[in-house]
């Protein structure tokens, strides 16, 4: 809660989209605290502020992670093509930490790092294909 509370830019605002006051937002904060938020605050927080800290969460729990589908349109050519040409070195890249099957620390962030760059351009391109208009 305190991330979804920070990306809403801090108690007070968030404590302002939600309808609570400070001191209740931030008793939403404390671990330890009793005071639980509820799920329609929670989607006015991220409605509201584009926060992604909940989704992160919720994908994490599940098993998996959570990756936004929007990318400026400037900026989605250069995504897709600095993936696509990326793509057989990462992929080698991947196989070669795992194929001893242990994984150090530096080829774990590097792999990482590449995936995270084709789930964002693969979710971004089927963002872009949803929003596409089709001829009827």
């Amino acid at each position: 809660m305190t991330d979804l509370v920070d990306e809403a830019g801090g108690v007070k605002r968030a404590a302002f989209l939600i309808g609570r006051t400070e001191s209740q937002t931030l008793a939403y904060t404390d671990p330890a605290g009793d005071s639980h938020i509820n799920f329609d605050a929670v989607r006015r927080l991220v409605m509201a502020t584009g926060a992604t800290a909940p989704a992160e969460d919720l994908a994490a729990l599940a098993g998996g992670h959570f990756q936004p589908g929007h990318v400026d349109e400037r900026e989605f050519p250069e995504l897709v093509a600095l993936s696509a040409a990326e793509w057989g070195v990462f992929t080698s890249m991947v196989l070669r930490a795992l194929a001893d099957n242990t994984v150090d620390s530096l080829e774990r962030e590097t792999c990482l790092r590449g995936l995270d760059l084709v789930i964002r351009a693969m979710v971004s391109a089927r963002s872009k294909l949803l929003a596409v208009a089709v001829p009827a």
